[in-house]
């Protein structure tokens, strides 16, 4: 087994769901801390409310120049579902988090404790933070950004989330929208005495479940727009009728629109009387293909593009002005799964192409 699947198996083997992530950030931390002091020397350890951050020190005017490129990874995984691991079988490991996003987190530090980073046409900065599969506003990343705002003038910001070594571009905005009908109550025996709020939403309901979804062209990718219920509730007892119908309805919409837009456009497809309000709402991650270092690693990179069909923290990077991507060695397909894996050969490969561009990228500073 080589270094990179050995690592990556012992981070699995340390437990970390949301909420309980300290343990891993100080394995992280020490596997830094204890490198030869040549090599530690070149590394900065910053630990916020939000993670740890580890970052090459800038010495001099020249140094700083470089452009600051950030690898980004968190560091929960979902809560245990009973999944066997860290174990191989063939050429596949398995366990908690192996895709989703330990295999990332195994190949940035990796990368951090093997490159001659003194050499590097880039200065780097490794971003383990803490939150990101519980609710967006106990994510660690926003905190983690606001307490080292230096963070801010990086030039890119890669995000080690699976997507099996493809480059996934941008993410789709989301949004959470509380629907009510109201009705009035009364004995089922009796429906004639009040008014269903079941039935003043049947035909919202039928419309929002043939509702098709919808491309939308940005940046030459497809994003696929969709506007779809996920909770129904109504009803107190079954010899009541119900007074109140609660639905929630999650929105998801391409980078190149605003709320403004998302929310009149909803709003459209509800009758005069139901009531609605915005739950909470997470932005879009924006394509910006002009920037030069995101432009140096579409170049250096060559691997298949894709639009990124769902919300990552490449927005929370996009609204702090940092241009982002997602690129990692997970498999999408087996994220929040008892069976999650990866294959091995997706760790070397990853390492290998970030390698490529960490040396190549930004020669010219």
């Amino acid at each position: 087994m080589n270094q990179l699947a050995t690592l990556l198996g012992q981070l699995i083997a340390i437990p970390s769901a949301t909420g309980e992530e300290a343990a891993i950030l100080r394995n992280l931390e020490e596997r830094f801390a204890s490198l030869s002091p040549g090599k530690a020397g070149v590394w900065s350890l910053q630990k916020t409310s939000g993670g740890l951050v580890v970052s090459s020190g800038v010495e001099g005017e020249k140094e700083a120049r470089r452009p600051l490129v950030i690898l980004a990874g968190h560091v929960d995984t979902v809560a245990p579902q009973g999944a066997i691991g860290p174990k191989i079988i063939g050429g596949t490991l398995y366990g908690l988090g192996s895709s989703d996003m330990k295999s990332g987190l195994a190949v940035m530090t990796h990368l951090g404790l093997t490159l001659d980073i003194r050499s590097l046409p880039v200065r780097l900065a490794l971003v383990y933070y803490t939150g990101e599969e519980g609710p967006f506003e106990q994510n660690g990343l926003g905190r983690l950004m606001n307490e080292l705002p230096h963070l801010k003038d990086a030039s890119l910001a890669i995000l080690l989330e699976p997507t099996a070594n493809a480059i996934e571009l941008g993410c789709l905005g989301t949004m959470n929208i509380e629907v009510l009908f109201r009705g009035e109550t009364c004995h089922s025996a009796r429906p004639w005495m009040g008014r269903s709020a079941v039935t003043a939403a049947v035909d919202w309901i039928r419309e929002m479940s043939l509702r098709p979804s919808r491309d939308r062209i940005v940046e030459g990718l497809t994003f696929v727009e969709t506007m779809a219920i996920t909770i129904l509730q109504s009803g107190t007892a079954r010899n009541v009728i119900p007074g109140l119908l609660k639905a929630n309805v999650n929105i998801r919409y391409a980078p190149d629109r605003d709320e403004d837009s998302v929310l009149e456009e909803f709003s459209s497809t509800l009758p005069e009387e139901a009531e609605w309000n915005v739950i909470d709402m997470a932005p879009p991650g924006r394509i910006d293909t002009g920037a030069p270092t995101l432009r140096e690693f579409l170049d250096i990179v060559d691997v298949p593009r894709r639009a990124k069909q769902g919300w990552t923290d490449v927005a929370r990077f996009s609204a702090a002005g940092i241009p982002a991507l997602n690129f990692g060695p997970g498999l999408p397909e087996y994220c929040h799964r008892k069976d999650e894996q990866i294959p091995l050969a997706n760790l070397d490969e990853s390492a290998r192409l970030l390698r490529r561009f960490l040396e190549s990228a930004g020669c010219d500073y």
